[in-house]
């Protein structure tokens, strides 16, 4: 399967034309990962953002004296580590190949280059982006108001 055909498979990139998804293939990397293999480490700085073309990935913060606590579990047409798009902070979780993962990768650099010159897809992924952070953050607040209910808060 081509970039293109795999990126065209990805909900965040359905609003985008054909000849925008070109453009988004041609600043793509892929990038393989055995099982267990961190992919990047919490607190590290983010460049690049993330497409699992197959595999799985774990995302997870590491709780010293605890160890490994995962958050996500990311699969196939799935997606992460887009705030490195957006800014420049440091990672909020490690990824970690959860078994053998194959990723398309895009770094910040070429994504800006990319929005400069068409801004119509910038405008299409940055909105993209937000609806997905929206997402994550709803859900996050739900299951912090469960775990307060089950504590009694």
């Amino acid at each position: 399967m081509t970039k293109t055909q795999l990126l065209r498979k990805i909900h965040i990139f359905n609003t985008l034309s054909d000849y925008e998804i070109v453009l988004l293939a041609a600043i793509t990397k892929k990038m393989t990962y055995p099982a267990e293999v961190t992919i990047f480490e919490e607190n590290s700085q983010g460049n690049e953002f993330y497409i699992v073309v197959s595999g799985a990935v774990r995302i997870s913060k590491i709780i010293s004296e605890l160890g490994e606590e995962a958050l996500a579990i990311v699969r196939e047409g799935e997606y992460f580590g887009e705030m490195a798009l957006i800014d420049q902070s440091t990672r909020s979780a490690t990824a970690i190949a959860h078994e053998s993962s194959t990723l398309l990768t895009i770094n910040r650099t070429d994504f800006k280059k990319l929005m400069y010159l068409n801004r119509n897809i910038g405008y299409k992924l940055l909105w993209g982006f937000f609806r997905t952070l929206s997402e994550r953050v709803m859900e996050t607040t739900d299951k912090y108001r469960g775990l307060s209910a089950m504590a009694g808060f």
